[in-house]
């Protein structure tokens, strides 16, 4: 899958495997419209336990989705693409989505 990074590596001293997931996906375009989705975004990742969701507005919107458990990244994946949903046209402001 594209723009999904999966690494594991080794815990302090117990053996323990460590995984940890990191989407980060990049919109570009007018930043008043930017601030509007920013703004839709972040009442629904307030709170959120199980994944960890940073929304950064500069240049660009940038939203850093990290966690340990795939099912937990995908579910948050889905409910971002949801939401994105009701504005027209923001498949064009998509970039990238990378490591």
């Amino acid at each position: 899958m594209r723009g999904v990074d999966l690494t594991t590596s080794s815990g302090g001293g117990g053996g323990e495997q460590l995984r940890r997931i990191r989407i980060e996906i990049i919109l570009r375009g007018d930043k008043r419209r930017l601030r509007e989705i920013r703004e839709v975004l972040e009442p629904e990742f307030r709170g959120e336990e199980d994944v960890s969701v940073h929304i950064i507005l500069e240049e660009s919107l940038q939203v850093v989705l990290e966690g340990g458990d795939l099912p937990h990244i995908l579910a948050t994946v889905g409910t971002f693409s949801r939401l994105l949903s009701v504005y027209e046209g923001v498949s064009d402001l998509v970039e990238n989505c990378r490591r």
